[in-house]
């Protein structure tokens, strides 16, 4: 029996810190619509580049209504819930989701946004899958 602990994937070998950025967001609202479930992936980086990230979730009135830091990430793929301050008062409000991924908190190193409504997911996916 053959164990391949060789990745095949390119994609999923660690890049250099200065390569790091955003390849996919997700925002899918939980039917209360007081929860926003959010899927994050990031270019794969090695255990020494744990870069950290920070999300924001802004209502049509401009108003922040979550917010969250992630502080050095140890997974190239994460999921959390971001739970929110008001609900949004028509479920189709617009929502955006701001996401900043950096290693110094002064220097953002990639900014990307999306925008959803509470009634519906928002996605963005750098490769284009």
């Amino acid at each position: 029996m053959d164990i391949n602990f060789i990745l095949e994937d390119p994609e999923l070998s660690p890049r250099p810190r200065e390569e790091i950025r955003i390849t996919s967001l997700q925002a899918t609202p939980e039917k209360d619509g007081r929860r926003v479930r959010v899927m994050i992936e990031i270019t794969a980086f090695a255990p020494a580049d744990r870069p950290s990230l920070m999300l924001a979730i802004i209502g049509s009135d401009r108003a922040v209504l979550s917010e969250t830091t992630i502080v050095e990430a140890d997974q190239y793929r994460l999921a959390i819930t971001m739970h929110l301050a008001d609900a949004p008062t028509s479920p189709d409000d617009p929502l955006e989701l701001h996401a900043a991924l950096y290693f110094e908190p002064e220097k953002p190193q990639h900014v990307t946004s999306i925008s959803f409504s509470s009634s519906g997911s928002g996605f963005f996916d750098e490769s284009g899958h």
